[in-house]
């Protein structure tokens, strides 16, 4: 069962949450298409390298200065968290979801986006006048010489990785160019039209994962504050 929260001014007689125990943020941000989400995620509890105990992502510490000839201690405070873009499969069989999820962070951002920006490429013909190419009956197909064409981004954060191949999709309309894109994983992928592959992409390099965090990292500290926790996940 998933946590809701609720505002305090509610008839709720629950506690309210101590901002400083919110361990994770997450938004869903973007729908490229159907059995892929993007998210972005904000983990803010740390653990002490010596006692393994929790650390707060906000805390305040004291030190000395010979700065000023009224203070002789003054206070600094440090933030800190782990930031994440994170493409999530949601695929169905029949008895249950099957979710796979890929984290980018900081050090894998920007190979991320080079590598898609470069798949954006394979649906400029001036680039790849041989890749789609169109049949006598007008029918589109994939050039002889880029059907094994693959673009593979790997050791990501928990070992994720992903692939991107150009390939075929039918639509409503017919068949048309797109993109395979595999999510971590041989059995999960999602097929993207050309429209919905270069939106994705044009949407990652204008999202600002340090900027969005900073407001998530904010709203989380305002929502425990503000909110009473009704129940837990695993509450029934």
């Amino acid at each position: 069962m998933k946590r809701e929260i609720v505002p305090k001014h509610s008839n709720s007689s629950d506690m309210s949450v101590d901002s400083t125990l919110i361990e994770k943020i997450e938004k869903s941000i973007y729908y490229p298409c159907s059995g892929l989400v993007l998210k972005h995620i904000v983990t803010l509890g740390k653990m002490g390298k010596k006692d393994k105990k929790r650390m707060s992502d906000i805390n305040i510490y004291s030190y000395k200065t010979n700065k000023y000839t009224d203070r002789s201690k003054v206070y600094g405070i440090s933030i800190d968290s782990n930031d994440y873009l994170v493409f999530e499969y949601i695929g169905r069989n029949k008895i249950k979801t099957e979710n796979n999820s890929v984290f980018i962070s900081y050090p894998h951002y920007s190979m991320v986006q080079k590598t898609m920006n470069e798949a954006t490429e394979w649906f400029d013909s001036n680039v790849h006048p041989n890749l789609f190419k169109i049949n006598k009956t007008g029918n589109v197909y994939i050039g002889k010489s880029y059907r094994e064409t693959e673009l593979f981004i790997g050791g990501l954060s928990n070992n994720g990785w992903l692939l991107f191949r150009p390939t075929l999709v039918e639509t409503d309309d017919g068949i048309i160019e797109g993109v395979e894109m595999n999510i971590g994983s041989d059995s999960k992928s999602v097929l993207l039209t050309g429209n919905e592959f270069l939106s994705m992409v044009t949407f990652i390099n204008n999202f600002s994962l340090y900027q969005s965090s900073l407001l998530l990292q904010m709203l989380g500290h305002t929502l425990g504050t503000n909110y009473n926790l009704t129940h837990g996940k695993d509450e029934e």
